[in-house]
């Protein structure tokens, strides 16, 4: 009988803990291709990045994002792709950039959130920022060029 019991326990808790995760996507679509020869820092060093700058938009408008990027070497020696735009519901309407600092984490100067740049998920550390950063797929390298396509839904 307790046999019994125990088994629908179990049953229950996995079935309830298996909930499908929702993965929050940008709603920026994204296009560009980095040549690594201009930025030898980032493809040489590990927690280097370089900052796309804001507004940054195709000529049509349609590839874009209105904070910029974040290009970020991490310590795996992959390339992450992060959104600029805190996730704070107040700043996110305001498109307030972040800015990255030297410790691998990114600070928003408006509700002061810190997000983890280093470990490549833009994570929030601190602040009332309650989303991570953005993060576009990784970056393809090919003859020292980073390309990064990304639609958004």
């Amino acid at each position: 009988m307790k046999f019994k019991f125990y088994i629908t326990v179990i049953i229950a808790l996995l079935f309830f803990s298996c909930k499908e995760e929702k993965i929050d996507t940008s709603p920026y679509s994204i296009y560009f291709d980095i040549d690594l020869n201009y930025y030898p820092t980032l493809k040489n060093s590990l927690n280097a990045y370089i900052l796309c700058p804001d507004n940054l938009y195709s000529k049509d408008g349609i590839w874009g994002s209105p904070a910029g990027l974040i290009v970020y070497h991490t310590p795996y020696d992959t390339y992450a792709v992060y959104d600029r735009c805190c996730r704070n519901s107040t700043c996110e309407a305001k498109i307030v950039a972040v800015v990255p600092d030297e410790d691998g984490n990114a600070v928003c100067p408006e509700c002061k959130s810190k997000y983890l740049l280093f470990m490549g998920d833009g994570q929030v550390l601190s602040g009332s920022a309650k989303k991570a950063l953005w993060i576009y797929p990784l970056p393809i390298e090919r003859d020292n060029h980073l390309l990064v396509k990304y639609t958004a839904r």
